[in-house]
């Protein structure tokens, strides 16, 4: 009886030391818009991958929605340990030619956390919940994307102890910038290089006590090998009028993708390296592997549902070796279009 009580121990007080640190210095106020929950971006190790545009962009790289070319959506769901959720949900659209928005939601929580004094007498239970709601958009320039996302933010916590039931709110926002750019360099067949940045945080707080949200930035790169020879290309209006090609992702290709995390309350940069597979033209099944200076180790694999009610219907699965866990997660998302 003593581990596990001591377990609960320690996971509450770590929960309230990590808030009164954030209350304190800001340092860890919206930690968890840090960590991924799509299972595409957990199975390559945390690295973002510029496509297939959907919903989920809102999430990663918002420059990304200006690729939308039919109204979209998005769910995402993780199993953690501890008593932890997390999951979001998004919808997206394209707007004229050119431009794209969505709208989201992202909740990280812990529930029912028993908390003991240190004579292991047990005081109550300890609950906490943030929620993400975001608005945002992205802009097609030429061979670049750009795009920004506002998040309306909501922390709350529920103490049920000995004197009775305790709760609390605290309110904030942030804002995240980003930006793409896409070459066709034809060094073999018609292969893609992708350039990607954001700015996540650039702007942002929890009003109770102004602690700041700190910066977190991601530049990373990726080429496509494509495994067959790819159809006509679309033409698209820029907001210049000039005609920009748009295109589609072959069906069967290999991708390579690296990027680089600088965070405000890190002590240095980490690197994420993936590979991402569709090997076989008429079989819509993709494979995923990833890893991070960090620590993590995760893969996993993507299915395309052929059902006539949705566009480009898709499923992913990811496996995480999570460092701040020190456990396996388990990922899964929901993707599609009308």
């Amino acid at each position: 009886m003593l581990l596990p009580r001591t377990i609960s121990l320690l996971l509450a007080c770590g929960v309230i030391c990590m808030r009164a640190i954030a209350q304190e210095t800001g340092g860890y106020a919206g930690a968890y818009l840090d960590r991924t929950v799509l299972a595409q971006e957990v199975a390559m190790g945390g690295t973002y991958a510029p496509f297939p545009a959907t919903a989920s962009a809102i999430f990663t790289n918002n420059a990304n929605l200006a690729r939308l070319q039919h109204p979209a959506f998005v769910f995402s769901t993780s199993f953690l340990p501890f008593d932890q959720r997390m999951y979001l949900m998004g919808f997206g659209m394209k707007v004229g030619s050119s431009a794209g928005i969505s709208f989201g939601m992202l909740s990280y929580g812990i529930d029912n956390v028993g908390a003991y004094t240190e004579d292991e007498q047990r005081v109550g239970t300890l609950s906490s919940s943030d929620l993400a709601f975001s608005a945002g958009g992205g802009i097609a320039i030429g061979p670049g994307n750009i795009g920004a996302t506002v998040r309306y933010l909501l922390f709350s916590t529920a103490v049920n102890g000995n004197a009775g039931e305790r709760e609390g709110t605290t309110r904030g926002y942030s804002v995240d910038l980003s930006g793409t750019l896409e070459f066709e360099t034809n060094l073999i067949r018609r292969d893609w290089l992708f350039f990607s940045a954001a700015l996540n945080n650039v702007a942002g707080e929890l009003s109770d006590g102004h602690d700041p949200i700190p910066l977190h930035t991601r530049i990373g790169a990726a080429y496509l090998y494509p495994l067959e020879e790819e159809g006509p290309t679309a033409l698209r209006l820029d907001p210049s009028g000039l005609p920009v090609p748009q295109r589609v992702k072959p069906g069967a290709y290999i991708l390579g993708a690296f990027e680089t995390h600088i965070s405000e309350h890190a002590a240095g940069p980490s690197y994420s390296f993936a590979v991402e597979a569709v090997p076989l033209v008429n079989i819509p099944v993709g494979l995923r592997a990833g890893a991070n200076t960090l620590g993590d180790v995760s893969g996993g694999f993507f299915l395309t549902i052929p059902w006539e009610f949705a566009r480009n219907l898709r499923i992913d699965l990811a496996s995480r070796r999570d460092y701040e866990l020190g456990n396996i997660t388990h990922h899964i998302t929901l993707a599609g279009g009308f």
